[in-house]
């Protein structure tokens, strides 16, 4: 026999009186076994795009290993340029800022 979401909520009310809430009861519908779309879409991305990208520099080593060594060279020069930069900037202003 299935009861309606009325049914319920009045039994599990009924059930409830001698607890003294002051809230009313809310019965929730079952949960769908199969999740939404934007779940199993995220999980798809969240280990695809890693993989395609490891593939994309794994064919970019084996077909231009120069190119890649450079380009990892220009990428490490171009961080260490910035982190120096950054620090000399929070020197600066705290010379600035005693004075």
């Amino acid at each position: 026999m299935r009861l309606s979401r009325v049914e319920r909520a009045s039994l599990l009310g009924g059930c409830l009186r001698g607890m003294k809430s002051s809230r009313p009861v809310r019965v929730l519908p079952p949960q769908s076994a199969e999740p939404p779309t934007g779940v199993i879409m995220g999980a798809v991305l969240k280990k695809g795009v890693p993989l395609l990208l490891i593939v994309f520099i794994g064919y970019y080593l084996f077909t231009d290993p120069k190119g890649l060594a450079d380009a990892g060279t220009s990428l490490l020069s171009t961080t260490w340029q910035a982190l120096t930069n950054l620090f000399n900037a929070v020197i600066n202003f705290a010379d600035i800022a005693k004075s």
